[in-house]
């Protein structure tokens, strides 16, 4: 099927079209299971059960079918479900989550549940998560573990918070694209690398830890393919640190005309020097302009250099990636 002729709000008009005909089915199907368990349908077809029926029959996937069963269990004692099915309200993960909690609890009364799915309602998955575990008894959490797995390599398990995990997220936007494509010990690796090059500074003096650096690059140039890895994460934190914004008064900066910036300019166009780097970065504080995301920043020409658009402080702006192609489709540079 071919949509390119469609307009952008055609195409977003079709689909949120398409996407309340498959609420509403989704709700008719679930009625149809529900009649087919009463019945028990399924054993005219020689299977075991209504999800062995949903599996062999229907040809859902397990999950597929498991969560369906439960929407519609669930359907079946609290048929007020229904419409905030049919409108997205609850989705059939956050139903399936809820049905696990119920019955993990021993909650059985339909104003309890009705009480629980409320708190659910319009959440994403992780979202509901965690509006579970607020209403779970508390556990402790899981210990920390390590374990070897090779001669080389540690398992480590730990608890991250969501402070940490939003420290993470704002170090992997500084560091840039390549570090959404690497693995968590990669990019703890590249951290590493980065702190021991800053604490070795401050505790030895920049000529002192750089003279050490060049002995551990020369030793490590002769070792064997282990030591080839580290020298490519070695190059992957140089450049990494190159989009790193340096250290300047960022409050009196913000507080300068951006006229100032209007200057900084460099033969080759789409060069960005550090300090507009860093006036942007805070200036549009460390979040994507349009969609408000932290996640793969980009410093984005708002007049496109291919169209004549200059690299200053007013033609430039942080766009996550997505926002970035959508702009670069939109100014028919391609995506």
């Amino acid at each position: 099927m071919n949509l390119k002729h469609l307009t952008d709000d055609q195409l977003n008009s079709d689909l949120r079209k398409l996407v309340a005909e498959e609420r509403t089915l989704l709700t008719t199907i679930l009625y149809h299971l529900k009649e087919v368990e009463h019945r028990k349908l399924f054993v005219e077809y020689k299977c075991s059960s209504l999800f062995d029926y949903a599996c062999r029959e229907l040809k859902y996937s397990s999950d597929q079918a498991y969560r369906r069963i439960q929407a519609m269990r669930l359907l079946k004692q609290i048929p007020e479900v229904a419409p905030k099915i049919n409108s997205g309200e609850l989705s059939l993960s956050n139903i399936n989550q809820a049905q696990r909690f119920f019955n993990e609890n021993k909650i059985s009364t339909k104003p309890e549940k009705l009480l629980v799915l409320k708190k659910l309602a319009n959440k994403s998955v992780r979202e509901g998560q965690k509006e579970i575990l607020k209403l779970s008894p508390q556990k402790p959490l899981p210990q920390e573990t390590q374990k070897q797995v090779s001669p080389t390599h540690t398992h480590v398990s730990f608890n991250m918070s969501e402070h940490l995990e939003q420290k993470l997220e704002s170090l992997k936007s500084l560091l840039g694209p390549k570090a959404y494509n690497m693995s968590m010990a990669e990019f703890i690796e590249t951290l590493a690398d980065l702190a021991s090059e800053k604490l070795q500074e401050k505790k030895f003096g920049k000529k002192r830890s750089a003279e050490g650096v060049s002995h551990q690059q020369s030793t490590i140039s002769s070792s064997t393919t282990h030591d080839t890895d580290l020298i490519l994460h070695k190059t992957s934190s140089s450049s990494c640190k190159k989009t790193t914004p340096p250290t300047l008064n960022v409050q009196g900066d913000l507080q300068q005309s951006t006229c100032h910036y209007k200057d900084h300019f460099n033969k080759n166009p789409r060069y960005i020097s550090q300090k507009i780097k860093h006036y942007v970065w805070h200036r549009d504080k460390a979040q994507c302009t349009r969609c408000h995301s932290t996640t793969n920043l980009h410093l984005d020409h708002i007049k496109p250099v291919a169209l004549g658009g200059q690299t200053h402080v007013h033609n430039l702006r942080l766009l996550c990636f997505h926002c970035n192609q959508r702009h670069r489709i939109n100014m028919r540079l391609g995506g």
